[in-house]
């Protein structure tokens, strides 16, 4: 569903948030029964890079941060919204530089980081995006110490979910491109 999702946005150049909100709805209500059994679920996994792996376990770290956090349905469902979406900009990218494993030459890395800003032109063309989640697109390369981009961000000027999206991000399991 994830790989359709991409493909559509990159045709139309928007997200249907009303499919991707049914999508995230079992992660969600998992989550909410017992906690740790996500974790097992992407533990028990072998790293990938599989973008849709990545993305499942991106989305289920955010979800358990905001779980841990005592996050009510609403905030969770955004976590995951954001999840799914956070590299939904690479979808704009030639194939070739999104898929590239192992060093990456200066020129890739601009490129790839594009992503950040292709996403969020992609969500700012899509109905019903709500704020939170556009903040975890935009902000989850920035980093807490100002190190981070496209903005050099630091401390509380991250949104609170872009922080969250951050973290999952960076620490996820299966993260291939950290912190390029």
């Amino acid at each position: 569903h994830h790989k359709q999702m991409m493909d559509s946005a990159t045709v139309r150049g928007d997200v249907h948030m009303d499919e991707l909100r049914q999508a995230v709805q079992p992660a969600i209500d998992s989550i909410l029964r017992n906690p740790n059994a996500l974790a097992w679920t992407v533990f028990s996994r072998k790293r990938s890079s599989e973008n849709y792996n990545r993305t499942v376990g991106t989305t289920i770290w955010c979800l358990m941060f905001g779980r841990h956090l005592n996050f009510d349905r609403d905030m969770l469902e955004e976590l995951a919204l954001g999840g799914m979406l956070l590299d939904i900009g690479n979808a704009m990218l030639p194939k070739s530089i999104a898929a590239t494993a192992g060093p990456i030459t200066d020129e890739q890395k601009a490129m790839l980081r594009q992503h950040v800003e292709m996403g969020a032109k992609i969500l700012s063309q899509s109905q019903g995006v709500p704020q939170t989640v556009a903040d975890m697109v935009i902000c989850h390369h920035e980093r807490f110490d100002g190190s981070g981009y496209p903005r050099r961000l630091y401390g509380n000027q991250i949104p609170p979910f872009g922080r969250i999206a951050g973290i999952a991000d960076a620490g996820g399991i299966g993260a291939a491109h950290l912190d390029r």
